[in-house]
């Protein structure tokens, strides 16, 4: 991480913004940490400033004195919040990035990473390569109403790349999952979910759907890991898959949760009215492999890490079953 640079964290105390926090605390870099309602879970040397992206005057006082942002925050949630509040998750964030990248310009940051995710590919059973959701080679609709904002943010990204002369980053993270997501079950992402309904024993156990649909499920410690790799080594304004490159189903995922939470004998339920989105959702890595990123959690290692980080959170043992 280049010295001397003071780097911006928006969305600090969620998932991904958490994650490279803690990257950058670790590496002892010169941070300024926004918040916004949930506390801040990572401490050591950095700057912690409180405030609204959806502000105008909050976001030119963030970016004020700083060198880099990267742009992690956003109002988000799993397939449940897409049915029920799919206004805010699309306008909201829409105004959001919108303000983040133009006050960014206006302080003269010099790199910006936009935090974007697989929503913005179709429905495909192939492993997405970055240009199937990306200028002239778009084919199919995003995921949903978040995948079309991402792309739109995306897109704000190709503009200001080309009319100002902050250099920015596009990171495409796998379905990212880990310790501090949001474990709602209404409003949560299915990896949390899952995980909350195992710990707590849930009987009978609840799945979506019938469990066979696709994700490469990507720990957010690797997905911070290559945003500050782009930060530093890509800020070109050319999307990259920050994924694990391995595809597994809902339902052998949750087998490997029910391990991890010693409770494989679950009386599972499937409830088959219920949303469960795309049939596949796969990113093809090559090019995060030619530019030298590899991630490195597996996926029975970062779901037994997520198990144990719910488990204590809510006081329980890690050792009980």
């Amino acid at each position: 991480m280049p010295l001397g640079k003071r780097i911006l964290v928006t969305g600090a105390t969620g998932l991904i913004g958490s994650h490279v926090l803690e990257e950058l605390t670790e590496a002892g870099a010169d941070i300024r940490a926004m918040i916004h309602e949930r506390p801040l879970e990572i401490h050591g040397r950095m700057e912690t400033v409180k405030g609204n992206l959806m502000h105008w005057d909050d976001c030119l006082k963030v970016t004020d004195g700083v060198d880099y942002v990267i742009h992690a925050a956003g109002i988000s949630g799993g397939l449940g919040k897409v049915q029920t509040d799919a206004i805010s998750l699309f306008t909201d964030n829409l105004h959001i990035n919108t303000q983040i990248i133009e006050a960014s310009r206006q302080q003269g940051v010099e790199r910006f990473i936009f935090v974007s995710n697989s929503s913005v590919y179709p429905d495909s059973p192939d492993p997405m390569v970055e240009e199937i959701a990306w200028g002239d080679g778009i084919k199919g609709p995003p995921e949903n109403y978040p995948g079309a904002v991402k792309r739109m943010g995306e897109l704000q990204c190709k503009l200001y790349a080309e009319a100002s002369d902050m250099r920015i980053g596009i990171v495409r993270g796998g379905n990212a999952y880990g310790p501090r997501d949001n474990f709602d079950l209404e409003n949560s992402h299915v990896i949390p979910a899952l995980v909350r309904k195992a710990v707590e024993r849930q009987t009978p156990f609840q799945l979506w759907g019938a469990g066979d649909t696709l994700r490469d499920f990507t720990h957010a410690r690797d997905i911070a890991r290559g945003i500050l790799f782009i930060l530093e080594h890509y800020p070109v304004c050319d999307p990259i898959n920050i994924a694990t490159g391995r595809g597994i189903t809902i339902r052998d995922a949750l087998a490997l949760i029910l391990k991890a939470a010693a409770y494989d004998d679950a009386e599972i339920i499937h409830q088959n009215a219920r949303p469960t989105g795309q049939s596949s959702k796969l990113l093809n890595i090559s090019k995060m492999e030619r530019l030298g990123f590899k991630p490195k959690t597996i996926l029975e290692d970062g779901l037994m890490d997520t198990v144990n980080w719910y488990r204590s959170r809510r006081g329980i043992d890690v050792r009980e079953g």
